[in-house]
């Protein structure tokens, strides 16, 4: 399994090595974005022991399908450091079903710099999206923060623009982790665009409260403030 993850992250690096060859090459320069959160919330539950969290999101496309990426993020840890600094690498495809539907997946993979545990994990997904707004999701990893189990999320989701830049987002999510335990959450967020920021506000809901379990704590992430800029 280790030799497997390994491997993962090897292609997907040398892919992004490659990619930004070729694009510099191109003089064509990824996309930037950069994000900062009061929380830093992964499937419904705080990554970072709901520290606020700063990040960098670098993401380029090998073909008008294929698009691969890098995701940083930090956060200054209370205690001893944990989930509080990701470096996660990615490869996905997008395909157009029709004018309304786009049907994408995702290989990524995620590791914590300095963590006193190993959590690092390869997870997959695959999302089926309208162009009304609405998209499903299914999110799969065989060993789910390398506890040895795995773990399925099936997620809905809605966006609706708002008249002067506004937006709306709902998310209902259901996460199984094999013969652990299984949580519901959802959220509701509203945002402004201008022009390349965004500033958002949610309210994070999480079936469950459990301080100690093998993914770390379980429980409502609540109130999230977040920001994000198109560097370019």
């Amino acid at each position: 399994m280790i030799c497997i993850r390994k491997r993962v992250y090897t292609i997907l690096l040398f892919l992004c090595i490659a990619t930004a060859t070729r694009h510099a090459s191109a003089q064509i320069l990824p996309s930037v974005i950069l994000k900062a959160s009061s929380n830093g919330i992964y499937n419904g539950i705080s990554e970072t022991g709901d520290n606020p969290s700063i990040g960098v999101n670098i993401d380029s496309s090998l073909s008008p399908n294929w698009t691969i990426g890098v995701q940083l993020e930090y956060a200054k840890a209370s205690h001893s450091r944990q989930r509080h600094s990701l470096s996660a690498i990615y490869i996905g495809y997008d395909y157009q079903l029709s004018s309304n539907w786009l049907a994408s997946t995702t290989l990524s993979y995620r590791h914590f710099i300095d963590a006193d545990i190993d959590w690092a994990y390869t997870e997959w997904q695959g999302q089926l999206s309208h162009i009304n707004g609405w998209s499903a999701s299914v999110l799969h990893s065989g060993n789910y923060y390398r506890i040895g189990k795995a773990a399925n999320r099936f997620v809905l989701r809605k966006q609706q623009d708002l008249p002067q830049q506004f937006y709306w987002r709902s998310e209902l999510a259901h996460t199984q982790i094999s013969s652990l335990f299984n949580y519901q959450d959802a959220s509701l967020t509203f945002g402004k665009r201008f022009n390349r920021l965004n500033l958002e506000v949610g309210y994070h809901w999480n079936s469950e409260k459990i301080a100690t379990s093998r993914i770390g704590q379980i429980a409502s992430p609540k109130w999230l403030f977040s920001m994000t800029y198109l560097a370019f």
